[in-house]
């Protein structure tokens, strides 16, 4: 970032920013523009993180009414410390860094500046166009559902899946109602009766928090997963009515026929092509970061053997889903009937919640948007692995392994070799080295790591 003013970092109670007390950082200028894709009610920065951002240096620009389907005003906002501004060419016009809920819609392509950073949900493995403008606009895209941190987590995709898992419950059984087509079964406990079942499929963090709910209600809930190690953590997590039960075609349809809800929780996970070597990516873990499709576990055949007026919810929808039968849908008409089951496939469901999901949202970025604000794009990839997993489009090229092998012919350059100027200045043993292999540039990212942690400047944890 091209610094404009130079200020000392502020300390919160949650998060320490600065590296040294003594480190003087750069000043940016952060962008929120309001969200255009149809039914996005959330907002990227709410006004408790826009006065973060503007108490360690920076400056911060929303547009005029991003906040307000979130419950927050402008005057929110500006009493924060923003400039507020009334179009979103304005914003990306004025601004280094832009942080959105959803990637840039075509209308916002061509205000879009080289050199940009821009986080956002990308998902660029579904939409060719989007990863084409990008790199031709030299955007530099950091894709929150990529964000891994060293210990496997994604910080910020669970935090939405959290949601989506609770919101699966609460969905499904408004959809059993008889007045909104389905069977009329409760699935909570009534006297003298059974109460209803659930099934979820998976065993991350949605799965879980849906797993959760459901069995709050008083319901039978069946997790089915392939990993044992996640069933007997949620069998000793889960409460009793809550039982795991090992994937595999033969259980999927014993326990598809008792179910009034199905839960597909699956989003799928990395496989190394067998066509990939170690001199292909030289140990560079950081571009090989999952862009899979989520697996299709239920056939259409199996779909056609669960009750009549029961309830599918696909919370893989937006990887393609983990049912035959999924197709997109939106929060106005999120509903269709297929086999006479109701499917409920809603790819951005926590924005039927938007004040929730925004604050939750706003305030997992925040640490990130900060880093890199304070520092620049290249030197918070050095210090943070977590961002430089997120790294996705940068300098016109591919810093994903996978994003090169989905659209062939796209350049790719492993993000550790990008980084290679950076780390070199910023390791004091490697100054006056002018030949580095990767393998060296890894060694070097670790110590630079290992001597940030020290200093404990930047922690997140999901």
């Amino acid at each position: 970032m091209a610094p404009s003013t130079t200020k000392m970092a502020t300390l919160t109670s949650q998060l320490r920013f600065s590296t040294p007390a003594t480190s003087v950082m750069e000043s940016s200028t952060i962008g929120c523009p309001k969200e255009v894709m149809p039914f996005e009610y959330r907002v990227a920065l709410t006004p408790a993180t826009v006065a973060e951002l503007v108490n360690n240096g920076h400056k911060v620009v929303v547009q005029t009414g991003a906040g307000v389907a979130s419950g927050f005003t402008d005057e929110s906002y500006t009493a924060a410390g923003a400039t507020m501004v009334q179009t979103t060419e304005e914003v990306y016009k004025t601004s280094q860094m832009i942080v959105k809920v959803q990637a840039p819609q075509p209308q916002e392509y061509s205000f879009i500046q080289p050199g940009q950073v821009i986080f956002a949900f990308f998902s660029f493995e579904n939409n060719k166009t989007l990863f084409e403008t990008m790199m031709q606009r030299e955007a530099v895209c950091f894709s929150y559902e990529q964000m891994k941190t060293e210990t496997g987590t994604t910080p910020i995709l669970q935090a939405m899946c959290e949601i989506s898992g609770q919101l699966a419950i609460s969905q499904a059984m408004k959809y059993l109602e008889k007045t909104m087509g389905g069977s009329g079964c409760m699935l909570g406990t009534v006297t003298g009766m059974t109460s209803g079942y659930v099934l979820v499929l998976g065993g991350g963090v949605a799965a879980m928090q849906a797993a959760r709910v459901a069995a709050s209600t008083g319901a039978q809930v069946c997790i089915m997963d392939v990993c044992m190690s996640n069933m007997r953590t949620m069998t000793e997590m889960l409460p009793k009515n809550c039982t795991t039960m090992y994937f595999c075609t033969e259980n999927l349809v014993q326990q598809i026929q008792k179910a009034d809800v199905v839960i597909g929780a699956v989003f799928g996970s990395f496989q190394m092509p067998a066509t990939v070597t170690n001199t292909t990516v030289m140990n560079q873990k950081t571009t090989m970061t999952q862009v899979t499709k989520a697996p299709m576990l239920v056939k259409k055949e199996h779909v056609a053997m669960m009750k009549p007026g029961s309830v599918i919810v696909d919370l893989a929808v937006s990887r393609g889903g983990n049912f035959e039968t999924t197709q997109p849908t939106t929060l106005e008409t999120p509903t269709f009937v297929c086999n006479n089951v109701i499917h409920y496939c809603v790819p951005n469901m926590p924005s039927a919640v938007p004040q929730t999901s925004s604050v939750s949202l706003a305030n997992n970025t925040l640490a990130y948007v900060l880093q890199v604000a304070n520092n620049g794009w290249k030197k918070a990839c050095v210090e943070n692995s977590t961002l430089m997993e997120g790294l996705m489009v940068a300098q016109n090229t591919t810093t994903n392994y996978m994003l090169s092998q989905v659209y062939t012919g796209t350049v790719f350059v492993p993000s550790m070799q990008m980084m290679k100027n950076e780390m070199t200045m910023m390791n004091t043993q490697t100054q006056h080295q002018t030949e580095t292999s990767l393998a060296d540039i890894k060694q070097q990212l670790n110590q630079i790591r290992t001597m940030t942690n020290m200093y404990g400047n930047f922690t997140v944890e999901a």
